[in-house]
């Protein structure tokens, strides 16, 4: 679950497939108490990841996948409001229904509260510093955190050693401002250097290693 205004990044395999569902949150803990009998806080209290059994993950994937085909296909049947409505609760009885199996006795995985919060502290110290430069070292004292620890937090949360997502967060910040730049005015060199990257050679390549195409292409495209 991800907090409103909260961004993520993923590296992914190139068969990985996301999807994903935006809620009103005091709705989505209305349901979890009336169609999965649960206070939403409480089961997931310490938790911030929650797998459920594979076959309930791939139903409620096929779901979603056809739902987005169906408004592809027939944007018009959902420009009623009684139809959204259903579309939604429906949606969200299924994601109900996946977590509640999630939360049970049976090994269910989830990430170590400790080491989250201290992904998000590196993250939020991150941030200012995209622009610039930033050591393991410095980011290290500024935790108070030795390296071993610092990467096994990253490792668990974002399978990234502190360093490659720090890259790959200012590499997603390059993408986002190459797609809104007009090509006439803005040069991949000067959108690349304001976000850190000072060697085109070495930023095209692991732009590309990225995305899959290069940053002149993003922007012209």
């Amino acid at each position: 679950m991800i907090d409103p205004g909260q961004e993520c990044e993923h590296i992914t395999t190139t068969d990985y497939e996301f999807l994903g569902l935006s809620l009103d949150g005091d709705f989505f803990r209305e349901c979890a108490a009336v169609l999965g009998e649960f206070d939403l806080e409480e089961r997931l209290a310490r938790r911030v990841a929650v797998t459920s059994n594979p076959a309930s993950c791939c139903a409620l994937g096929a779901h979603l996948r056809e739902l987005v085909d169906r408004v592809e296909a027939r944007p018009d049947l959902f420009l009623r409001p009684q139809t959204r409505q259903a579309v939604e609760q429906e949606c969200v009885r299924r994601v109900v229904e996946v977590i509640a199996q999630g939360i049970g006795d049976c090994g269910t995985e989830c990430w170590s509260s400790s080491r989250e919060q201290l992904f998000r502290r590196a993250d939020e110290h991150m941030r200012p510093c995209l622009g610039g430069s930033l050591s393991l070292l410095d980011l290290c004292r500024e935790l108070g955190v030795s390296e071993r620890t610092l990467h096994y937090a990253f490792r668990e949360v974002r399978g990234l050693t502190p360093m490659a997502y720090f890259k790959a967060v200012r590499l997603n910040a390059v993408r986002q401002e190459l797609k809104t730049a007009a090509a006439d005015w803005a040069t991949v060199r000067e959108i690349a250097q304001r976000w850190g990257f000072w060697h085109p050679g070495e930023f095209a390549a692991a732009y590309r290693r990225l995305f899959g195409e290069l940053p002149s292409q993003t922007l012209n495209g």
